[in-house]
């Protein structure tokens, strides 16, 4: 209506040079083609990172499995809970950049303090979260690298066949 009735004929003839550029730039990929591959690139690698992050479960089975010498299973069973409690402490700090409603539950590091997960001297050495100063990015990996370590100076796990 604006087209026909409101533009003088010189505007009309500036709008329909417009809509011939575009449709002959549109003529190319498609838009859809391009959002869909991009976005099927992030999802991609996304999930590489998660499918990435070692299960629970599994290396609590794998650690249940460990033999341990006899007089030490007091401290195997501490072992054991503390490299479960960083993977799960992993586990909680990436997942919660992603979810909502994980980020509703634990907001700050105070509330995973109170479940237990990470005591007052870990999070100290963990940081805020994205503290590029601290660890130049992210920090959810850091459990995993004190759960490694742990393992490695442990010679029941670390002889372990």
């Amino acid at each position: 209506v604006v087209y026909r009735f409101a533009l003088p004929e010189k505007y009309q003839i500036h709008l329909e040079s417009l809509i011939k550029y575009c449709h002959t730039q549109n003529a190319g990929l498609p838009l859809t083609f391009l959002l869909g591959f991009y976005v099927s690139l992030v999802v991609s690698r996304w999930w590489s990172q998660y499918s990435s992050l070692p299960w629970p479960d599994t290396i609590a089975t794998f650690l249940r499995a460990v033999k341990m010498k006899e007089g030490g299973e007091e401290e195997a069973r501490i072992t054991r809970r503390t490299i479960v409690r960083y993977c799960l402490l992993a586990y909680l700090l990436c997942v919660r950049r992603l979810s909502i409603k994980l980020r509703k539950k634990f907001p700050t590091m105070r509330e995973v303090i109170q479940t237990g997960l990470v005591t007052e001297a870990e999070v100290e050495r963990i940081g805020e979260e994205d503290s590029v100063r601290q660890h130049g990015g992210s920090n959810w990996w850091m459990p995993l690298l004190w759960s490694t370590e742990i393992a490695e100076n442990d010679v029941n796990i670390s002889s372990a066949p």
